[in-house]
């Protein structure tokens, strides 16, 4: 990790004479939010095949590499459930779900079971936190649209003009879940407005107790974004993918030392370490060469 900062570093400061090399035009950088402070710093490489990066107050695109490719983007999937629950049911986090048989689902860790109570808002943490697959499904179906998922996620992608979004169910582990990384960079720009959201994906755990079971029993769930604990910028949201199809995907908000934020998503990363030197290196990149 420290060679490849220290590399993003180099080349940062790195100037090569105009019309040589991968370089930024000052065009590109007329309107308010993020201004380049080193116009020809070469843009840092990324091992994922898909990344890109968006300016947070203006929605303009600060690094793209194949950000306009379709892929598949697993639990990312489970960042969209969430907000859809929390829009349709205006914010009820006080609502008691059941785990039924029919929200079961295999992959990645569970962590309530059948029969199981729980509020709202621990389902929502299983769901975010711990990118737990079958609760995702329970908040979908205590949510009312479980069985219309593709059309209240075509809503959203109509709303927000996504032309290759594409999401049909509500855990990710379905490959017809797909999108590009600039399209999933727009879609957590608006859903990363939501305070309880940001503040619930920024949780390095969460601890939550059975309504129906014993009471003194503490349930304990560990993020899967390790990103969380970088000391290199602050990570105000976020959200982890994967599965074997899709690679290691990531979508976050970061902001830096005066406060401006910046979107990043990357997809289809060969390894879960990957997609967090890439998400590194590239904010990293950015703050060193914007303000």
């Amino acid at each position: 990790m420290l060679t490849k900062i220290l590399l993003t570093l180099f080349i940062s400061n790195f100037s090569l004479p105009q019309g040589q090399g991968a370089v930024y035009g000052a065009r590109h950088f007329e309107t308010p939010g993020f201004t380049k402070i080193n116009t020809y710093a070469i843009e840092p490489i990324l091992d994922a095949p898909s990344a890109l990066a968006l300016d947070g107050e203006t929605g303009r695109v600060l690094f793209n590499k194949n950000g306009n490719q379709t892929r598949q983007i697993a639990s990312i999937t489970k960042l969209i459930t969430s907000y859809i629950y929390l829009t349709v049911s205006g914010n009820n986090l006080a609502r008691e779900i059941t785990m039924e048989d029919g929200d079961a689902r295999s992959g990645g860790q569970s962590h309530i079971y059948r029969g199981e109570i729980a509020t709202a808002r621990d389902f929502l943490h299983l769901t975010l936190v711990s990118s737990d697959n079958s609760a995702a499904i329970s908040l979908a179906r205590a949510g009312g649209f479980m069985d219309s998922y593709a059309t209240e996620t075509q809503k959203l992608a109509t709303q927000l003009e996504l032309k290759n979004t594409r999401l049909i169910e509500p855990s990710g582990l379905d490959s017809g879940n797909v999108s590009t990384a600039f399209e999933i960079a727009l879609l957590a720009r608006e859903i990363f407005k939501n305070e309880f959201l940001q503040t619930t994906t920024t949780k390095e755990g969460y601890s939550f107790y059975l309504l129906n079971g014993n009471k003194t029993k503490e349930r304990r769930i560990i993020t899967t974004n390790d990103l969380l604990t970088t000391d290199l910028f602050t990570i105000t949201a976020g959200k982890t993918g994967h599965t074997d199809a899709a690679g290691y995907c990531l979508v976050f908000q970061a902001k830096n030392k005066n406060g401006k934020n910046i979107i990043v998503a990357i997809l289809g990363a060969q390894t879960s370490e990957d997609r967090f030197q890439d998400a590194k290196s590239l904010a990293y990149w950015i703050f060193e060469n914007f303000e």
